[in-house]
C-alpha cells in the first residue's frame, strides 16, 4: 500500500507519524517550549508543545491554538463584503495506564467586519455569544474522557462527529450540527463497525398556561439519538445502517438509551411523538482511484402510498463519483455529487423535534425540497499547499 500512495499522500502520512510518535514509538519527534526548552526547531515539522509531559503511566501536552482569516464575497459587480475572524486558545490531552484518554480544549474569538456575513458560517451561525446584540466575539470548547477497551470503546463529553457520505454536505451527521455532550460507543471487530450517541443538543423554551391561567416560559431539553452498523463485505464495498431520534423530554428517555433496540418499535410504543429517521449508505470502490458513494434517508414514509405523490413520504438521497488521480494527474481530486430533499425531510409535526439545531439542519444544508448538483477539485502542490474550488446549482 505504501508503494501505491503518492508522494504528497506520504509527507501526510509522515506529518501523521510526527503527530502520534509518541504512540509509534518514534523518539525525538516533538519540541516543548517550557519542558525542554528548545526554540531552535521552532519551523522544523516536528509536533510543537507548549508543555509535555510522560512516563510508564501517564502523559500530558499542552497545545496553543490559533487562527486568522479573512474571507471576501461579491454581492454585485461594484459591491463585496468581508469579514476577519481571529481565534485564540489552548487544548490539553493525554492518556492514562495506556487505557484512558483525555481531551479538552477552548478557544475565543473575536469577529471584525461585516458580521451578517460572518453568521453564514455554519458553526458561527449557531454561536450563542455571536448571536447576541452589540456582540462581536464568539468562543467555542470540546472536551471529553474515553476508555479504551481494545476492540471497544466509550466515550462522554463533546467532540465533534460527522456521519455518511458526501462532500458537498452529509444527509445524515454534517458539519453544520453542533458540537453536543454526548455518551458515545464505539466497537470494530473484523469488519463489522458499530456506533452508539446519545447527546443532548440544546434546550428548546415553550409557553404554556398551565393551571394559573397565565403564559409561563419553560424550557425543556432536546435530545439525540443513533445507532449505526457498518459492514465491509470487501476491500471494495461498505454498507452502513443507522437509525436516528430526536425528541424532547425533562429527561433522558431510557428506551433510547439501550443502543441495541429498535428505535421505531420503542418510539411507537412512547406515543409516537419522536422524530425517528433510518437511513442507509454504500460507499464502492469499483477502479483504482475510483469511489463511488450514495446514501438514503427515510424521515417517514407510508409504502403504500410510494409512487403517489403523497407529501408524508419524507425521504433524501445523495450519489457521488470521487476521483482520485483526475485525468490521470496525480494529486488532482474531482467529485460530482447529486442531493435531492424531498418536502418536509428533517421537519416534525411537534415543535422542537425536527431534525434542526437553531433553524440550522443537522444534515445536509439543502432546505426541504430542493435539489443540488455539486462539482469540486482539489490539487495539492504539497502536504502545506491545497488549492480547491466548487460550482453547484441548486434549485428549491
Amino acid at each position: 500500500e505504501q508503494e501505491q500512495r503518492s508522494s504528497i499522500d506520504k509527507k501526510y502520512f509522515e506529518k501523521f507519524q510526527n503527530e502520534f510518535a509518541y504512540e509509534l514509538g518514534i523518539p525525538d519527534w516533538y519540541s516543548s517550549l517550557f519542558s525542554t526548552g528548545a526554540v531552535d526547531d521552532i519551523f522544523s515539522d516536528n509536533e510543537k508543545y507548549l508543555y509535555e509531559f510522560r512516563d510508564s503511566n501517564a502523559t500530558m501536552y499542552v497545545e496553543f491554538l490559533g487562527s486568522l482569516d479573512d474571507r471576501m464575497k461579491k454581492v454585485t459587480d461594484t459591491k463585496s463584503v468581508s469579514t476577519q475572524l481571529m481565534q485564540y486558545g489552548g487544548r490539553i490531552r493525554g492518556t492514562f495506564k495506556h487505557r484512558l484518554g483525555y481531551s479538552m480544549q477552548g478557544t475565543n474569538g473575536s469577529q471584525y467586519g461585516s458580521k451578517a456575513f460572518a453568521l453564514e458560517d455554519p458553526k458561527l451561525k449557531t454561536n450563542y455569544k455571536l448571536n447576541e446584540p452589540n456582540s462581536n466575539n464568539f468562543d467555542f470548547t470540546e472536551g471529553y474522557l474515553r476508555a479504551d477497551l481494545d476492540w471497544l470503546n466509550i466515550q462522554f463529553g463533546s467532540e465533534f462527529e460527522q456521519v455518511g457520505t458526501g462532500y458537498s454536505d452529509k444527509l445524515i451527521l454534517s458539519n453544520n450540527a453542533p458540537v453536543f455532550d454526548a455518551l458515545k460507543i464505539d466497537a470494530k471487530y473484523k469488519s463489522i463497525k458499530f456506533l452508539f450517541l446519545h447527546g443532548i443538543i440544546g434546550r428548546e423554551v415553550l409557553t404554556d398556561v398551565f393551571f394559573s391561567g397565565n403564559p409561563i416560559e419553560y424550557s425543556i431539553n432536546r435530545y439525540f439519538a443513533l445507532h449505526r452498523f457498518q459492514f465491509s463485505a470487501s476491500n471494495n464495498f461498505n454498507i452502513g445502517l443507522s437509525e436516528i431520534l430526536v425528541y424532547q423530554r425533562a429527561s433522558p428517555e431510557f428506551s433510547y438509551l439501550n443502543p441495541f433496540s429498535f428505535y421505531k418499535s420503542n418510539e411507537h410504543a412512547n406515543g409516537d411523538l419522536d422524530n425517528s429517521i433510518i437511513t442507509m449508505d454504500v460507499e464502492i470502490l469499483p477502479l483504482k482511484n475510483y469511489k463511488m458513494y450514495g446514501t438514503f434517508l427515510i424521515d417517514d414514509i407510508d409504502f403504500s402510498k410510494i409512487g403517489t405523490g403523497w407529501w408524508g413520504n419524507e425521504v433524501a438521497w445523495q450519489f457521488g463519483i470521487f476521483n482520485s488521480s483526475l485525468l490521470n494527474i496525480e494529486n488532482l481530486e474531482g467529485v460530482i455529487e447529486y442531493t435531492r430533499i424531498e418536502p418536509f425531510v428533517y421537519t416534525h409535526h411537534i415543535a422542537g423535534n425536527s431534525y434542526t439545531y437553531k433553524n440550522q439542519n443537522l444534515g445536509h444544508h439543502l432546505q426541504p425540497n430542493s435539489d443540488e448538483i455539486f462539482f469540486k477539485l482539489s490539487y495539492y502542490y504539497s502536504e502545506k499547499f491545497r488549492f480547491s474550488g466548487s460550482v453547484l446549482s441548486v434549485k428549491h
